[in-house]
């Protein structure tokens, strides 16, 4: 009788276990996302732009000031015999190209760093949305990608968008 009672516990044990097992593999799915929008909501990315924009603005002021003065000193020469104001001329004109060449090169510098920046926590954010929805494979889409269909009930850029900026404000740890 023990014995029938110690079989039945095991089948039952197993039965239980095999039935976790069916309950997870259910509960793994392939969903996909669009990456544009997810990329284009990201509140870092919105940050890091914003911020992008302002150095920008700052370093166009600071140019235009410059060609401003140049225009200005360009004028001032009224003839061939004012030697000093065509040395200055020329020395501010250099001084201008050189600044424009190093504001364009940290600006794409600047521009590349940020764009490595917000890939790699918008990865790290993904692989935990991956995790804590027990997606088997997230797949990502652009304008130019290879999934051409996907049922809408598989789509998850609105969650993961969302969850990506909750996680990046510290709402999800």
């Amino acid at each position: 009788m023990n014995k029938i009672v110690s079989a039945l516990g095991v089948i039952g044990f197993i039965i239980a276990i095999s039935g976790v097992v069916f309950q997870y593999n259910q509960t793994q799915k392939i969903v996909f996302v669009n990456i544009e929008t997810v990329y284009d909501e990201f509140t870092m990315k919105k940050e890091l732009e914003s911020k992008f924009e302002n150095v920008s603005q700052l370093r166009q002021q600071i140019l235009d000031s410059l060609k401003l003065e140049l225009n200005i000193l360009s004028k001032s020469i009224t003839s061939k015999d004012q030697v000093e104001k065509i040395k200055e001329f020329q020395v501010k004109r250099q001084e201008y190209a050189l600044k424009e060449q190093n504001f364009a090169e940290s600006t794409q510098q600047t521009n590349e760093q940020y764009k490595n920046q917000i890939w790699k926590q918008l990865s790290q954010y993904i692989i935990q949305f991956g995790k804590n929805t027990h997606c088997k494979y997230i797949l990502g889409f652009e304008n130019k990608s290879s999934i051409l269909y996907g049922d809408e009930a598989e789509d998850v850029t609105k969650e993961l968008s969302a969850y990506v900026n909750q996680c990046y404000n510290g709402g999800v740890k």
